[in-house]
């Protein structure tokens, strides 16, 4: 891999410079690139998303797969094994940069379980939540603890003593969780829960409504110890894939105004935490291809701001989890329906907005090097208008319309005056 003490000017490129691309993305001659960890990446002003190389985890059917961090480098996932009487099973991943070694799987749940989720409470303790199909599909909680690679279940607690679909936990503080569920028993109204732990015990509070409609694929992240973010699929609205802010006050629950994320249909959503006024949404968008994608989530107050939507996994996605790992790196896992229905994972990385550091000569896939043009004249452009100074917008495109990253200026309908027409743009207008 190339670094910076590898960039060198021969004329006026960029030259031996690896690339570096999220999932199926590769970058295309004149695309306008930037530098971000040493790589080189296609430009964006706004928050991104590249993800790193997905590891199984499971090699047999997965379902209701859900991951939660525990350290930096520590995960724990838990799904309902296919290829062992559909049992709810758990097992801590390892992380080392963009690679995941699982441990030894656990069952926590001796029945069939659906909607399995879970959240950290501590380094060394989790939170589980699930429909036990055992006992009349009721909303079912358990906590778990972890030592090294080894999981320890608690004695199972009912916190919803009717069909529960969809559950979703998060912690709020050691001693304190969220639950968000579709509510069989009230029809089928998107609901939330606080639960109090005291070592394995759990108590419930009163369920809470949040979406008086149907309400499918709930996912609940903490923001603070006092708000939670829900995604899910609101069947009210046309299956969109929504988001709403949950401000909690010792057990009781105040729900915002919903904010679509996504306006096709959403399914297996999962969101979790970046940071207080920052969370990451992955999902299957049946609006294209049913393809595993992310999207970054900015909060303030009790409103939602989308940003722009990422593929990570090119194939039909179902059971997405996502964890955040840092304030900028997140983990998801989910079944790989292009690969087996294996469990799999994969590493999210936040790009932060960044500067333009030239444009690609050649078309090139992931990982080869690549000749960049930094300075002076870059052709192969077509239909520029002479004289207008070019600039880059939020996803890399041209435009004249002025933005933040001014780009040069055309000097030709295809040939644009980069860098070194510096003095030139300052003195002249478009």
């Amino acid at each position: 891999m190339s670094t910076i003490s590898n960039f060198f000017n021969v004329g006026n490129e960029l030259t031996s410079v690896t690339v570096t691309t999220g999932a199926g993305e590769n970058l295309t001659a004149n695309d306008v690139v930037m530098l971000n960890e040493e790589k080189v990446r296609k430009f964006l002003s706004d928050d991104g998303l590249v993800s790193g190389t997905a590891s199984v985890f499971e090699s047999a059917t997965t379902e209701y797969t859900s991951v939660a961090m525990l350290t930096s480098t520590k995960a724990i996932v838990t799904y309902r094994d296919a290829g062992n009487s559909n049992y709810g099973t758990a097992c801590v991943l390892d992380i080392s940069g963009s690679s995941i070694t699982p441990g030894t799987p656990v069952i926590f749940e001796s029945a069939v379980t659906n909607f399995t989720s879970v959240a950290m409470l501590t380094s060394t303790k989790a939170i589980v939540t699930y429909q036990d199909a055992g006992n009349s599909n009721y909303g079912t909680a358990c906590v778990l603890d972890i030592s090294g690679s080894s999981i320890t279940p608690g004695t199972p607690a009912v916190f919803e003593s009717a069909t529960t679909e969809y559950t979703s936990v998060a912690m709020l503080t050691s001693t304190r969780a969220i639950v968000t569920y579709m509510d069989n028993g009230n029809s089928n109204y998107g609901t939330a829960c606080v639960l109090d732990i005291s070592g394995s015990s759990i108590t419930p509070g009163t369920p809470t409504v949040f979406e008086s409609a149907d309400t499918y694929y709930t996912s609940v992240a903490m923001l603070t110890s006092t708000k939670a973010i829900v995604t899910y699929q609101d069947h009210g609205n046309s299956d969109y894939g929504t988001a709403c802010v949950l401000d909690i006050s010792g057990s009781s629950i105040t729900p915002g105004t919903p904010a679509v994320f996504e306006s096709a249909t959403t399914n297996s959503t999962s969101v979790a935490m970046l940071t207080s006024t920052k969370a990451i949404v992955t999902y299957r968008d049946a609006g294209n291809s049913s393809y595993g994608t992310a999207c970054v989530l900015d909060i303030s107050g009790s409103s939602i701001t989308p940003g722009t939507p990422a593929v990570f996994e090119s194939a039909t996605t179902t059971y997405t989890s996502v964890a955040m790992l840092t304030s900028t790196k997140a983990i998801v896992t989910y079944r790989d329906i292009g690969n087996s229905n294996y469990g799999t994972g994969c590493v999210l990385s936040t790009l932060m907005p960044q500067q333009i550091c030239g444009i690609a000569d050649t078309t090139v896939s992931e990982d080869d090097d690549i000749a960049i043009t930094i300075d002076g004249v870059k052709g192969g452009f077509t239909s520029l208008s002479i004289g207008y100074k070019y600039y880059v917008d939020g996803s890399g495109d041209l435009t004249t319309e002025e933005t933040d990253n001014l780009l040069g200026i055309a000097i030709s309908t295809t040939e644009i005056f980069l860098n070194g027409g510096d003095f030139l743009l300052k003195n002249m207008s478009a």
